[in-house]
């Protein structure tokens, strides 16, 4: 069973909105990853994000506290209440938001071989609720529960990586060789692959879309949308990996920023891969090797 695609995120009243999911896991498992502060720190969060404080007082009236760190620095602190709790079942929260308090009830049920988490949310009021939806609600929801899917699946189903490499070539050509299809696809992929397919709508919201076909001639295809763009210094971008039916394998927040020095320019590539199913793990464990290889391609692009 592979874990769903699309979560459902929808209010089901002025004041609630609702986030389920069905993953690869136990309900026992899933609960003590959300509930153990050990287990907490290694997934909670967006892609790119760390927790690097989490206590949680697991009885009602306890208190729990986390911080989360996102790459630059930036800390969001959430602190509340331990309302109700059902082992292996169900836990509820509170934390002061908005005209009042906002109640979190997550429910951990077995559902066809798998777990169905559910979180539901509500809200003092309704312009609470339009408040925290418009605070990127569902992109964060969305990549949590994909970081809790890793967590899941256990060690290697998940690969954080920073790359630093320095070009004899001027910012504006290699943006262009970043951002242009037609130049984007001479160098993506390991060594030895070509992309016959190479679709990439450099702006915010554009789709992406290339299919790396390897030596052998298999065919890989990869999915996406560009977040954010700021040219020509700053690009960040979301990658799925599909299977053969179009099942979403693994997710990839990439970052990549571009520093001018002189006729060179400084390229970091900052990804967070997640696998959303076991044969996902072997394919984070060639990431960094993947993305060596085509910053080696680039390099040799640029200077042709």
């Amino acid at each position: 069973m592979a874990a769903k695609a699309k979560p459902a995120v929808a209010p089901v009243g002025d004041c609630d909105i609702r986030f389920t999911r069905l993953l690869l896991g136990t309900p026992d498992a899933a609960f003590a990853a959300w509930t153990r502060p050990e287990q907490i720190r290694q997934w909670w969060g967006p892609h790119g994000m760390e927790t690097p404080v989490c206590e949680i007082d697991l009885r009602p009236g306890g208190r729990f506290h986390a911080l989360m760190r996102d790459s630059a620095g930036h800390e969001y602190p959430m602190t509340g209440e331990v309302k109700a709790v059902e082992p292996g079942r169900s836990l509820v929260t509170a934390m002061p938001f908005g005209a009042g308090e906002a109640t979190c009830a997550t429910s951990f049920v077995a559902e066809g071989g798998g777990v169905r988490v559910t979180s539901h949310w509500h809200h003092a009021t309704p312009a609470d609720r339009a408040q925290h939806e418009a605070m990127g609600f569902e992109v964060g929801w969305d990549q949590m529960f994909k970081r809790l899917q890793a967590h899941l699946l256990g060690p290697g189903a998940r690969c954080d990586l920073v790359l630093t490499r320095r070009y004899e070539a001027p910012r504006a050509l290699v943006w262009k060789a970043w951002t242009d299809p037609a130049h984007l696809a001479r160098w993506w992929g390991p060594e030895g692959f070509t992309n016959p397919i190479c679709r990439f709508d450099a702006r915010p919201g554009g789709t992406i879309y290339i299919v790396m076909r390897a030596p052998d001639g298999s065919d890989y295809p990869m999915s996406g949308r560009v977040l954010e763009v700021e040219a020509p210094t700053r690009l960040v971008f979301l990658a799925r990996a599909e299977g053969e039916k179009r099942e979403v394998l693994l997710e990839s927040l990439t970052r990549v920023t571009f520093a001018a020095h002189g006729e060179e320019t400084e390229v970091r590539v900052e990804a967070h891969g997640v696998g959303l199913v076991p044969a996902a793990i072997g394919m984070l464990q060639g990431m960094e090797q993947g993305w060596s290889g085509s910053l080696e391609k680039l390099g040799r692009v640029l200077t042709a």
